[in-house]
């Protein structure tokens, strides 16, 4: 894998020399984290992510141009994750957070049918460690989610992606990762992640 350099400006770049669908991202020296890179060198539709350690942490902003590009973001996110971990996705209805969680799940080798909990509010699924799909778009508050010991279950060690986290912020915990998605367009997403080097 080749070496990062810091570029004197922040850019996403799509190279006319690349091969199609890759995709370099990059930041400047002075931002707050890392980047994220697509590489002809990585298996196709891979996104591989990066952190500069002389950096204050894990910051990334993108665009994704696809669902199927969001879903290889959580494809990627996947591999970072470890027990203890908690995933704070944010942003409107239809912004992609499902898409994005489907990636992360099935990049930690879950195969089932993934859909959002939004009734049942919790999917656990057999995973070591244990992992949670969480949908809160149903609770009102921090309160709704204590009064289903939602606190306890991303306590307990294993792994948890909860969508529409913005309607518990209190209950998130300080070293999650954050990640805001914002519909650009049809098809576009602009996505932001707060906290990969916290892990």
């Amino acid at each position: 894998m080749m070496n990062w350099k810091p570029q004197e400006t922040s850019l996403i770049s799509r190279q006319e020399d690349s091969p199609a669908n890759i995709i370099n991202f990059h930041t400047n020296e002075d931002a707050t984290g890392g980047f994220l890179n697509k590489r002809g060198d990585s298996p196709a539709n891979t996104i591989n992510f990066h952190t500069n350690e002389d950096t204050a942490g894990g910051f990334v902003k993108f665009v994704s141009i696809s669902p199927e590009e969001t879903f290889n973001t959580g494809l990627s996110l996947a591999a970072l994750l470890i027990p203890g971990s908690v995933v704070a996705l944010k942003g409107d209805l239809g912004s992609g957070k499902t898409m994005l969680a489907k990636g992360i799940i099935k990049g930690l080798g879950i195969n089932e049918n993934i859909t959002s909990p939004t009734y049942t509010i919790i999917s656990e699924y057999q995973h070591s460690p244990a992992l949670y799909h969480i949908d809160v778009y149903r609770l009102n508050n921090d309160k709704d989610f204590e009064d289903i010991g939602g606190p306890e279950i991303i306590n307990s060690g294993g792994i948890s992606i909860i969508e529409w986290s913005e309607r518990i912020p209190n209950s998130i915990p300080a070293n999650a990762i954050t990640i805001s998605l914002e519909i650009t367009g049809h098809s576009t997403r602009k996505i932001v992640i707060n906290g990969i080097k916290s892990l």
